[in-house]
């Protein structure tokens, strides 16, 4: 069943960083406390009507998927309705909604953002008690390149000639944050995003197991057991060919097929081969390191992207000409290293996608310190209102390295050549400003 919940926007961008929404404060007085508040879809007008009506912040409502959510869900009178209205037992998992509506739009609003399209299981009893039998695939899965992707599509035949779900084993944090933190790699995507790319590729359910040091040391049987049997009902099973698990990485591919064939599942290495060069996220990472966008995306099998909400800069941009939406490379995920870029700028809100010269890096060239930031100018585009909107940027080749150059004129004018470049890398022709 789905169900609809009306949300302060800000409220619902800052769930999607922390994982979880609890009760808004105009919620709260539609039910007690630690409830959300959801409505029928002939319902979410009156709510908006009855409750919102002098919120001046911008709203969305949120289509929720009631078999993804972990909190349980119970139907209860509200004064003034003559039916139940459904309500939320505890925080809303931002997987649960499959889709956002801006309500400043006319017409019942339209969808702002496409999220994961599959569930995301964060422990064991977040799994379906229902799941039935599956196949599996186990990996970290980072970034999701042609490699993982050929061991989905070899998961996927074997999920549909036997009518079997087909579930992604992932693991949050990356072993290696808890094993040996210092050596830890950036990420080069989100739970989230990796969930969303993993059902692009064919998955129907994604265990992000959350990886700690107990977990490590489970013997390689023990997470046969725990996970693959008791939890997924594992019948054929899936991995890179290099695959270790359990405590020490005792476990590879052979432990795999003879845990299997005492518990009723196969199980299969693929390698991960990429012509000449294996498919690995460390070798994406590497080149992102040295600005080779292009050699990521030949691995990903897609343009390599980061994705954030647009922040107040310094304005110099603008000053000079080439106003930029601004995006701090947090650290959270993997960047490109520090240079100019041709790529694109997609509006997550609208959809829209958008040519644009990118800048990576601290802007060496004026005085001071601050945070590194992918700065995003669309070309031919002064109109564009960004603030607060949450986009996507994706780089497609490499221009040139960073400078830092003696005067402003020489920074505008490498800045009008840069553009003029990016123009030839993308085929966009020559255009007078929006």
């Amino acid at each position: 069943m789905r169900i609809f919940h009306v949300a302060v926007a800000a409220e619902w961008a800052a769930a999607l960083e922390t994982g979880s929404y609890t009760t808004s404060t105009l919620g709260r007085s539609l039910a007690e406390e630690g409830f959300i508040h959801c409505s029928h879809e002939d319902q979410w007008q009156q709510v908006r009507r009855d409750f919102y009506a002098d919120t001046t912040a911008p709203l969305v409502l949120l289509v929720i998927d009631t078999d993804r959510l972990t909190a349980p869900v119970r139907e209860d009178d509200v004064p003034g309705s003559d039916r139940p209205f459904p309500h939320i037992y505890g925080p809303l998992n931002p997987d649960a909604v499959v889709e956002a509506r801006d309500l400043s739009l006319p017409g019942g609003g339209r969808q702002i953002s496409r999220l994961s399209s599959v569930p995301i299981w964060r422990a064991l009893d977040d799994v379906p008690a229902d799941l039935g039998s599956s196949a599996v695939v186990i990996g970290n899965f980072d970034g999701v390149h042609l490699g993982h992707q050929h061991v989905v599509a070899r998961a996927r035949e074997i999920a549909d000639a036997d009518g079997l779900a087909l579930v992604a084993v992932t693991f949050d944090p990356h072993p290696m944050a808890v094993l040996r933190p210092e050596h830890a790699p950036s990420p080069l995507t989100t739970v989230e995003e990796r969930a969303r790319l993993l059902g692009d590729a064919g998955v129907d359910g994604v265990f992000a197991l959350a990886f700690d040091r107990q977990i490590a040391g489970w013997s390689p049987e023990e997470f046969v057991d725990r996970i693959l049997v008791e939890a997924l009902h594992a019948r054929a099973v899936v991995v890179g060919a290099n695959f270790r698990f359990g405590h020490r990485a005792s476990g590879d591919v052979a432990t795999l097929r003879e845990a299997g064939e005492s518990r009723g599942f196969v199980a299969e290495g693929i390698a991960l081969d990429g012509g000449p060069q294996v498919w690995s996220s460390t070798y994406v990472r590497t080149c992102l390191a040295t600005g080779d966008v292009a050699g990521a995306a030949e691995a990903l099998g897609r343009p390599f992207a980061v994705r954030g909400v647009v922040v107040e800069g310094d304005k110099r941009g603008r000053q000079l000409g080439f106003p930029t939406a601004n995006v701090p490379a947090s650290g959270v995920t993997a960047t490109p290293g520090d240079g100019v870029y041709a790529g694109r700028l997609r509006r997550l809100d609208t959809g829209e996608s958008f040519p644009a010269a990118i800048s990576v890096g601290t802007n060496p060239t004026f005085d001071g310190h601050r945070e590194s930031r992918v700065e995003s100018y669309v070309l031919d585009r002064d109109d564009l209102e960004l603030y607060g909107v949450e986009v996507e940027v994706e780089f497609v080749d490499r221009l040139r390295g960073m400078t830092a150059f003696e005067s402003v004129d020489q920074l505008v004018a490498q800045m009008h050549e840069d553009v003029e470049q990016a123009r030839r890398v993308l085929d966009v022709p020559g255009g007078g400003r929006a």
